[in-house]
């Protein structure tokens, strides 16, 4: 759950947290740090279609998951 009661999956599928959340903030600012240097080339991947299925599964759970309680 992130601050507010507010829900959200990434592209990828993954139910976002508070605690994710500044994991992925802290991973994104590093990241752009060492491209900014010169370190580091290029970004994620590419999504595909198994990407896109794991995605959709995820929502439909956690949607069944919030229809059930």
């Amino acid at each position: 759950m992130v601050t507010r009661g507010g829900h959200a999956l990434d592209p990828r599928g993954e139910l976002y947290s508070e605690d994710n959340v500044r994991e992925r903030l802290a991973m994104r600012n590093l990241m752009q740090e060492l491209r900014t240097g010169g370190e580091l080339l290029g970004g994620p991947a590419p999504s595909d279609r198994a990407t896109g299925s794991c995605s959709r599964i995820s929502l439909d759970q956690f949607l069944t998951r919030r229809r059930d309680a």
